[in-house]
């Protein structure tokens, strides 16, 4: 089982891209039926920022990268090939929503679920929904794989599924919701602690009155003078046996950042980001430009699920065709470094001037009208 049902009915409305048909299908709730993933789910543990900028950072990138189908049938070499189901997966959603929403329901629960809804002429998948994955089911069934969406089931060529880390003959991938819930929950603890601690839990003063003789109805009526008038915003006025001592919260006398801190590592660690992209230096950081940050992001963060997805993606196209998404945004070097590069490769030979302009987003050179 991939997760819990879906906590209410739910309908889908389906367009064929090819011949503008619609149909309409839903997803039921069956009230008996409970999954693996946590209670608490997915839109809870977002509300920690670490957590929420681990997830948004991956989901943005391999969703904001352009997606390309290269066929090597029929004696092909790398041609790019249209494909609608890369262009925009589900209309009218924009290809970073729907890829977006997939890898965070990735990052989260392990798997992600779409389910295909339109077919070109030779049958291949045009268009897909994503359906949350905790509301998914999955069984083996004569060395198949069957997917049960609310009531009704799908065979495993009508469904994307790409499943995270897993041991072998697992149907499901590994949920960080549930290998790690006593770090989110920490997290999200810390952060409630936090917030109570600074709107409730610290005095912005003390008023320090001397007089031995002042009673508890004196100190109140002080107290109340004091309040009045910072509520007000006017001058106060102190006698000389009252003092006003202010006091700052230090959080890291109370231990609280430290602790934050460490669940802020522990976040990093459980979806492979960097401290630095979590608002946490590292004390070994050393400088170094964006491409090279950009490399590191490509190979230890997002690169295993990149992976995944461009598979799964391929799956869905003819044989021959391999799916890949354009990181060239990511691994982009400063103009100066990329300039300098291209000098060097038409130098060489090896780099034509037009290319090294199309490799820039420039039109080619017009040489005697042509």
């Amino acid at each position: 089982m991939l997760g819990r049902i879906f906590a209410r009915n739910q309908v889908y409305t389906v367009t064929d891209t090819l011949t503008g048909l619609t149909d309409a299908f839903t997803i039921y709730t069956p009230d008996n039926l409970m999954g693996l993933a946590p209670d608490w789910g997915s839109r809870s543990v977002l509300s920690n920022p670490a957590v929420f900028r681990a997830v948004t950072l991956q989901a943005g990138l391999i969703g904001g990268f352009p997606w390309r189908a290269y066929s090597n049938y029929g004696g092909r070499q790398n041609e790019i090939v249209r494909s609608p189901l890369l262009e925009q997966p589900n209309p009218p959603e924009a290809r970073a929503v729907t890829i977006g929403a997939l890898v965070m329901d990735y990052l989260l629960n392990g798997n992600a679920v779409g389910l295909y809804t339109a077919r070109n002429a030779e049958g291949y998948p045009t268009a897909l929904v994503p359906v949350p994955a905790d509301s998914v089911q999955v069984r083996l069934q004569s060395g198949r794989r069957v997917y049960r969406i609310g009531q009704q089931d799908y065979d495993q060529d009508d469904v994307f599924h790409a499943m995270g880390p897993s041991l072998p003959g697992d149907l499901r991938g590994l949920s960080r919701l549930e290998l790690f819930t006593g770090t989110f929950r920490l997290a999200s603890d810390q952060e409630s602690a936090a917030r109570s601690a600074s709107s409730s839990g610290v005095p912005t003063g003390l008023l320090k009155v001397s007089n031995p003789d002042a009673t508890v109805e004196d100190l109140r009526a002080t107290k109340a003078v004091w309040m009045e008038s910072q509520q007000r915003r006017t001058v106060a006025v102190l006698n000389s046996s009252t003092d006003f001592v202010p006091l700052s919260w230090n959080p890291t006398e109370a231990q609280l950042l430290e602790a934050r801190r460490f669940s802020i590592q522990q976040v990093g660690l459980a979806f492979g980001v960097p401290l630095s992209f979590l608002g946490v230096e590292a004390n070994s950081m050393t400088y170094t430009n964006a491409e090279s940050v950009g490399m590191d992001l490509l190979k230890f963060t997002i690169g295993d699920t990149l992976v995944r997805f461009e598979q799964e993606f391929s799956k869905a196209h003819p044989r021959g065709t391999v799916v890949k998404a354009n990181t060239d945004s990511l691994l982009r070097s400063d103009t100066q470094s990329r300039y300098s590069a291209h000098e060097i490769g038409i130098r060489a030979g090896f780099l034509t001037i037009d290319e090294a302009r199309a490799l820039e987003d420039r039109p080619p050179l017009e040489v005697d009208g042509d």
